[in-house]
């Protein structure tokens, strides 16, 4: 349960969704007698999905935003390979679907296949992007 734990934080879960999903599965384990790994995982999804679906507050589906903030900005920043671009083509897709203009603006400065990534999702959802054409970043003293 330890190492599931810190799987769960490292993965950004949050703490106190990890120490829900976590006391669930002891409780589940408790009362079914898990058998092994398969099944720790299949209550692990279980559990996750539980969460997710028993949600309270539904009104994200609806994608509104506050009426008195235009434009609504919302920045997206993390570290590499976590699936920040694949984030926001959904986002994109999303509020699209749901009658929002959207335009995506590129701003990596450290990775040109960023842009170009970028580029591709505002393709695919078929919305606008603002970008700047791609030059290594100058880095060092005169």
């Amino acid at each position: 349960m330890d190492e599931l734990e810190e799987a769960l934080i490292m993965g950004d879960v949050g703490v106190s969704t990890t120490i829900e999903i976590i006391k669930r599965i002891e409780d589940r384990v408790a009362r079914d007698k898990f058998l092994g790994t398969s099944d720790l995982n299949r209550m692990l999804q279980e559990e996750m999905m539980n969460i997710l679906t028993d949600a309270p507050n539904l009104e994200y589906q609806n994608f509104n935003l506050p009426a008195d903030k235009k434009p609504y900005v919302i920045l997206i920043v993390g570290v590499n390979g976590v699936g920040k671009t694949t984030t926001i083509g959904k986002l994109a897709y999303n509020f699209k679907r749901n009658g929002k203009k959207v335009v995506l603006g590129a701003a990596d400065t450290f990775r040109a296949a960023a842009v170009d990534q970028l580029n591709i999702w505002s393709e695919r959802v078929g919305v606008d992007i603002v970008k700047k054409k791609w030059e290594r970043p100058r880095i060092g003293c005169l």
